[in-house]
């Protein structure tokens, strides 16, 4: 067990929670910066697992909501474009 956010936790989740934190967020920044967005096969894994735990298709969609709905992808995407498109983000999405 893990201490995180004034409770106790199984260390596995955290590690993954973390994995999706730093998988999807770094994602956001990238996009939203023109960069290229680099990531680890374990993070990628780990983050899907976490969002298959936590992604509900039938979440709102509003600012207070902490995942909004997972967005469909055909099975032949991407499995980075999989990962945060569970996590509501538009994988084709650009600042430009």
């Amino acid at each position: 067990m893990t201490r995180i956010a004034q409770m106790d936790a199984p260390a596995e989740m955290v590690g993954m929670t973390l994995a999706d934190e730093l998988l999807v967020h770094g994602w956001d920044v990238a996009k939203a910066s023109g960069q290229p967005f680099g990531y680890e096969s374990e993070v990628l894994e780990a983050a899907h697992g976490f969002l298959v735990q936590i992604a509900n298709p039938d979440a709102p969609a509003a600012p207070d909501v902490p995942f909004g709905p997972p967005r469909e992808l055909p099975d032949s995407a991407a499995p980075l474009d999989r990962v945060v498109a569970m996590a509501g983000r538009d994988h084709a999405w650009s600042a430009s």
